[in-house]
């Protein structure tokens, strides 16, 4: 079992941290993620080695995600 943690930026809430974890579980190999947005990281066990890259694509994903979101609850009809 490998594990590595990673800082995570614009986590702020539980949610945040569910859908950090879920981003991060999509990637082949990860078997557990522990996501807190009061340290600002993720904690990620894997079974084999991943990539910086698949990692760092899930985080973007997590923030691309989150800025749509947001913007879809500040648009006044």
């Amino acid at each position: 079992m490998l594990e590595k943690t990673v800082q995570i930026k614009g986590m702020t809430c539980g949610h945040c941290e569910g859908r950090v974890t879920t981003e991060i579980l999509a990637i082949p190999g990860v078997t557990k993620v522990i996501a807190s947005a009061e340290k600002a990281n993720a904690t990620i066990e894997s079974d084999s080695e991943i990539s910086q890259e698949s990692v760092e694509l899930a985080i973007q994903l997590f923030q691309v995600r989150e800025r749509a979101q947001m913007d879809l609850l500040n648009v006044v009809p």
